[in-house]
């Protein structure tokens, strides 16, 4: 297990339900996920419920696509979207390598806010445009 894994994963298991934002030296990986140094458990579960939020209603606007474009767009979002957030919890828990996948918009760098922004506004301009087909 390298430097870097093991500060990352100190900080998941003794921070309690709140915490007290202690920062052990420098945390480059899963950088959302590392809030439970300043937020606790709370902080964490809150992100984690939002991220669930946020896949539950991309599979359910995938579903209601009415053509095979539509659906497999948003069954491409919503894989990508999985994949960097499992990718980054099994980071910060040492499950997975440590690569560096950022966190969907959580994490620094203005490129993937972008991309998953863009991929997001591309899928609703597609479900909008659902009700000009039905007519």
């Amino acid at each position: 297990m390298n430097l870097q894994l093991l500060r990352d994963v100190a900080p998941v298991g003794d921070d309690g339900v709140d915490a007290d934002a202690q920062v052990v030296g420098y945390l480059l990986v899963g950088h959302a996920l590392h809030q439970g140094e300043e937020e606790g458990f709370l902080g964490v579960a809150g992100v984690l419920l939002l991220f669930l939020a946020l896949i539950l209603r991309l599979i359910h606007l995938a579903e209601r696509q009415p053509t095979a474009f539509g659906r497999i767009y948003g069954y491409c979002v919503l894989s990508i979207f999985l994949f960097h957030v499992f990718i980054n919890v099994g980071m910060v828990l040492g499950l997975t390598p440590v690569i560096g996948i950022p966190l969907t918009f959580f994490s620094y760098g203005g490129s993937s806010l972008w991309g998953f922004t863009f991929l997001l506004f591309i899928f609703l301009r597609i479900d909008a445009g659902r009700n000009l087909q039905n007519r």
